[in-house]
């Protein structure tokens, strides 16, 4: 393997759009199947998805710092690029579970899990603390502690930008720091490290898949062999379904740590892949879309359209009638790609504007390099 920096990692566009798909079964496939259904069983391995979500977060990061997109940027304009990624989608959503906790909390509907519409989980939600050990842990939007534990990312990657703390020795002794520190925490809170936002910390899971993403970006690994590639990938995708049951914990972070570096060995070989294929990339920049909208589509079919107004009970529909069931997720999935798509041109886009717009410090702007104008800090297409 050697160090050589990439122009474009196409194959993680394509994973971003295939790991939104599997978070959204992952949440969709447990309405209408019990635990004993093989459709269930097999949704438990999409768990896998948020793990490696984080750490392609600190990889996309990473791969501006090391092209240089970041060369003059303030901690401070980081983060305003950030937060006019993140925030205006996460609003809306949490908008509209606000509008339906109004009508549980005035009677007019019944709620299935009143936990969700906790009202002293309104502030860490509208300031995105949620994950930080505030609040109720699925409060509102559930998908939503996933951003408020990339949010802690960012303020930590804003912390590492004004240190200077991006080189390869610096970024592996503050990435084994965070395991240890995720590890403990565990420990204290009587979780898995991979369950910690079941304890109001998911900021403790995020940040050493995030840490190790960053780390792997620096490094930039090439690797020249197809067959080394291949035999990574290979490996990588047997020890994930060839081992009983889905793995928690450590071995999970070691599993979904190989893998993505497996798939970027493939990248650089030039290996053609199931992620090389130019559609599943166009799939990528929906995946923050999808991610959070994927909730509000599961509220209003499932919750309100077949449990209120149809009086349909989805897991007898999917213990009785499978084909059905399986339709239904389908038509759920295709309407949170809908849905994401209306938002990346509507909220995402002129949300994002104005944050920038209004808090952007206009003196520290990127500087310009080889008299070319600069690109901005975070594309708009990039979920992590």
């Amino acid at each position: 393997m050697e160090r050589r920096e990439i122009s474009r990692i196409s194959s993680f566009d394509a994973l971003r759009g295939i790991m939104c798909i599997g978070i959204a079964l992952l949440h969709l496939i447990p309405c209408f199947f019990d635990a004993g259904a093989p459709e269930y069983r097999a949704s438990l391995y999409l768990a896998y998805f948020t793990d490696i979500f984080f750490v392609m977060g600190g990889f996309f990061l990473g791969r501006r710092w090391i092209g240089g997109r970041l060369e003059g940027t303030t901690a401070r304009d980081f983060l305003v690029h950030r937060l006019s990624r993140l925030y205006p989608l996460h609003l809306a959503t949490l908008a509209f579970y606000l509008l339906m906790g109004s009508l549980v909390w005035l009677g007019v509907v019944q709620s299935d899990d009143p936990e969700r519409y906790d009202t002293t989980s309104i502030l860490p939600n509208l300031t995105l603390t949620h994950s930080f050990g505030l609040g109720h842990r699925f409060a509102f939007n559930g998908a939503s502690w996933a951003v408020s534990a990339v949010f802690f990312c960012d303020l930590l990657a804003a912390a590492l930008l004004s240190a200077q703390l991006i080189g390869r020795r610096s970024l592996v002794i503050i990435f084994v720091l965070s395991t240890i520190v995720a590890m403990a925490g565990a420990m204290l809170l009587g979780e898995d490290i991979t369950r910690l936002q079941y304890a109001e910390f998911g900021v403790l899971r995020a940040m050493p898949s995030f840490l190790f993403g960053l780390l792997l970006a620096i490094s930039g690994l090439y690797v020249r062999s197809r067959a080394l590639a291949g035999g990574l990938l290979m490996t990588a995708l047997f020890l994930a379904f060839a081992i009983g049951g889905p793995l928690t914990g450590l071995a999970r972070l070691a599993l979904v740590y190989f893998f993505v570096t497996a798939v970027l060995a493939a990248e650089t070989a030039q290996l053609w892949t199931p992620l090389s294929w130019r559609p599943l990339q166009r799939l990528g920049s929906f995946s923050y879309g999808v991610y959070l909208m994927h909730g509000v589509v599961i509220t209003l079919v499932v919750s309100l359209l077949l449990k209120r107004i149809l009086g349909v009970d989805p897991l007898a529909l999917g213990a009785d009638r499978p084909l059905l069931a399986h339709l239904l997720v389908a038509a759920c999935v295709l309407c949170s790609f809908l849905a994401a798509w209306i938002s990346l041109r509507t909220v995402e886009r002129f949300g994002g504007q104005w944050i920038r717009a209004a808090l952007l410090s206009r003196p520290s702007a990127p500087r310009l390099q080889n008299n070319r104008a600069p690109e901005p800090a975070i594309a708009q297409s990039d979920f992590a």
